[in-house]
């Protein structure tokens, strides 16, 4: 209900026409974090390429992101509008990124992503046409208890090495992620003759960080009947 307007009307036998007041909302809410990448996530990066990371946050007021690699400084330096710019980027640049905001709510963070450049792009070819399938992953860092969106275009999810079915078809959505999530999706393909292609997709490879969490069940409490007891 953020920026919504309310109109209050008043009529009455005495007033020719209605009279309006108006109010704008201005609801506060936390941080919410978008990472995007040029080229886009799961198409390999290569030694020497030029690539961009950017981080987008909502929120009411509005926060600043900053980028950190490995918890510390980025090795280029930040632009304004939140872009990390690599003009030519090296296996050195390799690393989890993250970006965070200080709200007046507190510090808040996104989830990790693990950017790796390629050194030798014609042995990994290599090794991917003698394997069937990519040799790389998209790595995504979630803290315990958090929750992460897995995209796939219709696909069902497998996980571990076993592929043990995780859901689907379509997005999967990990909730309240503990450490036994942790490990490598996979989305197969809805149809046989797809299978080739998609094979050659990049699987997703979770890391679960953070300290262990409790979420309490909550049960109905039943009061018990107090008894009278009598003199012996």
């Amino acid at each position: 209900h953020h920026n919504a307007t309310i109109i209050c009307t008043a009529r009455h036998v005495t007033l020719t026409m209605p009279l309006n007041a108006s109010i704008l909302l201005d609801v506060q809410y936390t941080p919410s974090f978008a990472i995007t990448r040029l080229p886009g996530f799961g198409i390999p990066i290569i030694e020497g390429m030029s690539v961009s990371l950017k981080c987008e946050v909502d929120s009411n007021p509005s926060s600043l992101p900053v980028w950190q690699r490995d918890n510390g400084p980025p090795p280029v330096e930040q632009s304004d509008d939140g872009w990390l710019n690599f003009t030519k980027i090296s296996r050195n640049d390799s690393g989890w990124y993250k970006c965070y905001t200080r709200h007046i709510s507190g510090v808040f963070s996104s989830i990790g992503y693990f950017l790796h450049a390629r050194l030798n792009p014609d042995l990994e070819l290599e090794a991917e046409a003698l394997n069937g399938e990519a040799t790389d992953s998209r790595k995504v860092e979630v803290q315990i208890g958090g929750a992460v969106t897995l995209e796939c275009d219709g696909g069902c999810w497998g996980h571990g090495s076993g592929m043990e079915p995780a859901g689907g078809p379509g997005a999967l959505v990990l909730g309240r992620v503990v450490y036994q999530d942790a490990g490598e999706y996979r989305c197969v393909a809805p149809d046989r003759k797809l299978q080739d292609t998609w094979r050659a997709q990049l699987p997703y490879q979770i890391k679960v960080t953070g300290g262990p969490m409790v979420h309490p069940e909550s049960h109905p409490l039943k009061p018990l009947q107090s008894e009278t007891l009598g003199e012996p």
